[in-house]
């Protein structure tokens, strides 16, 4: 007889959180197979792009009625995401308590966007329940404060909110039984606020399912650029309009006949107007078209200037065989290496470069390519992830 689990989530459909939901739906997909669960959903949505798993999974939804998490003291220096306990709902709380009224759960799974203060009603409602979180967080990059302030009047709120998050994470710890990390980098960071707890993180990479993209690749690759990103965010307007301005004139200069593809659903008006002006410049309308874009094309930049990673954007472009160009802080935490499996630059003009040369030179894209592929296969690749979580839970 299968065990059952509790799974905790929230669907906020926030622009920062696109590549969380894609990892924590994977995750389920996986404890599916092993599990019956109870799919326990945070949210203002309805349930879409959820495992079709038969009576192997039954979804609860609670309506959001608050933030996710509790105000932070480093808004001044590093708005970014952290990992807080965060404000609890007290629907979500009445909810899990009456799941685990009806139910025992040997296991229960609480992904990375909801308060780690759920970890406390979870063994309160029912003792001896093993507890699994993830510790993956979205990165926006370091905003600095363009004012006349000097640092150290802002120096102070980084010291406590550095101290609030090592005490923070070191109590998480204490809780769960297992912590699962997005990259190494994560996971040293975890277990120097406790090394007795160190032995519960394990890594585990943001990681895509190949079967989505096994179809015969195009006799030849066309000499196109992929802008893969969401145009949505400000980051993504400013991105398309770097992309319009700076890359693209530079790239048309050295090979005049090279296409432009641009991969996201939602673009600014002005922006869509004005790239619908440019010559030789497509915008894809669904994610199948571009899949089919990126397949043909000759090179993907995914800009990330901001400091902001785009792992799925990335590793997609690796499952199609497309060699990359991005910059060190996009992929800092992928393993990659500049001009093995990757092309990394610092300023535009090299952006720029990377692509034309990517375009002028098909060898060496086919060997980025076929390395980056390698790669995907060997660290990222969902059949081996898959194994790896199941014979941790």
């Amino acid at each position: 007889m299968r065990k059952r689990l509790l799974f905790l989530s929230a669907r906020t459909h926030s622009q920062e959180d696109g590549e969380g939901w894609i990892r924590t739906r994977s995750i389920l997909e996986i404890l599916l197979e092993k599990y019956d669960v109870d799919l326990l959903l945070y949210g203002n949505y309805h349930t879409v792009d959820l495992p079709e798993a038969g009576s192997s999974l039954t979804v609860h939804q609670v309506k959001m009625t608050g933030p996710l998490r509790g105000k932070k003291l480093g808004a001044l220096y590093t708005p970014g995401r952290r990992f807080y306990p965060g404000n609890m709902s007290k629907e979500m709380k009445l909810t899990i308590a009456e799941l685990c009224h009806m139910n025992s759960y040997s296991h229960a799974f609480l992904s990375y966007n909801l308060p780690g203060s759920y970890l406390d009603i979870l063994n309160r409602v029912q003792p001896g329940i093993t507890l699994i979180m993830d510790a993956f967080q979205p990165r926006t990059g370091r905003t600095y404060l363009k004012t006349g302030r000097k640092r150290i009047f802002i120096k102070p709120y980084d010291h406590l909110n550095a101290a609030r998050l090592r005490k923070d994470m070191q109590r998480t710890m204490n809780k769960t039984a297992l912590l699962l990390a997005a990259s190494e980098w994560d996971a040293l960071s975890f277990k120097a606020v406790s090394f007795e707890d160190a032995g519960k993180v394990q890594v585990l990479p943001s990681f895509i399912n190949l079967d989505k993209y096994e179809k015969e690749e195009p006799v030849g690759k066309v000499d196109g650029v992929v802008l893969h990103w969401n145009m949505s965010t400000p980051q993504g307007k400013r991105a398309a309009l770097l992309f319009q301005q700076n890359i693209l004139p530079a790239v048309r200069e050295k090979v005049p006949g090279a296409k432009f593809y641009i991969t996201s659903h939602t673009l600014e008006p002005e922006i869509l107007e004005s790239l619908k002006e440019e010559k030789n410049v497509f915008i894809a309308d669904s994610a199948e078209e571009a899949i089919h874009y990126i397949r043909q094309s000759k090179v993907l930049f995914a800009p990330l200037l901001e400091g902001i990673e785009a792992r799925p954007e990335i590793l997609e472009s690796w499952a199609l065989k497309t060699p990359v160009v991005t910059t060190f802080r996009g992929s800092e935490t992928l393993i990659c290496e500049h001009k093995q499996n990757i092309l990394t630059a610092k300023t535009i003009e090299e952006i720029a470069q990377s692509i034309v040369t990517l375009l002028q030179d098909q060898e060496l894209g086919a060997i980025i390519a076929d390395r980056a592929f390698q790669t995907l296969l060997k660290h990222y690749e969902f059949t081996d992830i898959k194994q790896k979580v199941l014979s941790l839970v």
